[in-house]
């Protein structure tokens, strides 16, 4: 089967969406830093499923960014620099939304999840040329 290009070309522009409205909230509201993560994650992980589909690969419904890397890792799409913050991109889909304890998410670590979204988004943009 070739792949559902509108469906591709969806999961882009979400990843896109989220990963500006990141950028915005680093940019003019810095309160909101937990917000910021879960764009980010949100980004990779739609970006990542952009190229799933793309690759016509099936996938379960998930948040789990190191599930959605295995699947790219059969296609040699790896990103040995996101295996490390795996976990803790997948734990700002869930955790951080709904915990009731404060978050203590730093500028420091909320530009460096908004750098990997953003490199993410543009490789695999760049691959998948839709």
């Amino acid at each position: 089967m070739s792949p559902n290009l509108d469906e591709v070309r969806e999961w882009l522009q979400i990843a896109w969406e989220d990963l500006i409205t990141a950028k915005l909230i680093l940019d003019h509201n810095q309160t909101l830093l937990r917000i910021a993560c879960f764009h980010c994650q949100q980004s990779i992980e739609k970006s990542l499923k952009a190229f799933l589909t793309w690759k016509d690969k099936y996938f379960e419904k998930t948040h789990n960014i190191s599930y959605l890397l295995e699947l790219c890792k059969v296609y040699g799409l790896e990103f040995e620099f996101l295996k490390d913050k795996a976990e803790i991109m997948t734990s700002y889909a869930v955790e951080i939304r709904y915990s009731l304890v404060s978050s203590d998410i730093t500028l420091k670590e909320a530009q460096e999840a908004f750098d990997i979204a953003e490199i993410i988004y543009k490789f695999v943009k760049n691959l998948i040329k839709v």
